[in-house]
């Protein structure tokens, strides 16, 4: 009997001992992975891949709104008789909730004054050679779709923008005829035309840095411009600020 107590003692021990062992493994494996899920950061999800491009998370504050100012030339010459100009332009757009935010509805104003001018010109209803300086104020409404064209790079984002584009103008022109001054006339009006660009930003601070070439036009057939355009070639350097 001493023996088979002995041998059951014996079994009794070792099964404690795997127990054990067993306990001690598995907590230690349990340790391990609590502390691995602690220390790892969380990671975006796979469509947020991303999101280091600040418009992609909506901005500065979450809104998904957006700020830009453009200082350009424009150059008339290949559409009419205007010449070139320089323009500023203040846009405020809205980045859209979904294709991570490629999409961006805006309003801009923009304004210019190409001018043209005319010497010697001869006119039977004339009394002698006339020349004549204009300048043509206008006041540029848009409002119109960005999208952009998402690249492995985090860096640049080449873009495209279109939309209608409202013009509010004023021309101004002076003149003489045969050496006698025909005094000043002003002339208002409305045009409709249309806006599109190509550009590329590149991602600085909380915005982006932009480099743009636009074409804009506008059918002009008044009392004082006649037949020609308020088109233009627009090369424009700026800034686009996400407000998050």
């Amino acid at each position: 009997m001493n023996h088979l107590h002995m041998n059951r003692l014996a079994i009794l021990i070792l099964v404690a001992v795997a127990l054990v062992t067993l306990t001690t493994r598995v907590h230690a494996q349990l340790s391990a992975d609590v502390a691995a899920e602690t220390s790892e950061p969380d990671l975006p999800p796979d469509d947020m891949g991303d999101s280091d491009v600040s418009y992609e998370r909506g901005g500065l504050a979450g809104t998904g709104l957006t700020l830009g100012l453009k200082l350009a030339g424009g150059f008339s010459q290949p559409f009419g008789d205007l010449g070139s100009s320089f323009l500023t332009e203040l846009e405020v757009g809205y980045l859209l909730p979904f294709q991570k935010r490629a999409f961006t509805v805006f309003f801009s104003g923009a304004y210019a004054q190409p001018g043209a001018e005319g010497k010697n010109i001869e006119d039977s209803r004339l009394p002698g050679p006339a020349s004549y300086e204009l300048t043509l104020q206008q006041l540029m409404l848009t409002l119109g779709v960005t999208y952009r064209l998402h690249l492995p790079s985090k860096l640049v984002r080449p873009y495209a923008s279109l939309g209608p584009r409202l013009f509010l103008t004023r021309t101004k022109a002076s003149g003489s005829a045969d050496g006698q001054p025909f005094g000043e006339n002003e002339q208002t009006g409305t045009l409709f035309g249309f806006f599109g660009a190509l550009g590329a930003e590149v991602y600085l601070g909380p915005g982006a840095a932009l480099a743009e070439l636009s074409m804009t036009w506008a059918k002009i057939d008044a009392y004082m411009l006649r037949e020609t355009s308020a088109g233009a070639l627009v090369l424009s350097l700026g800034y686009r600020l996400f407000l998050l």
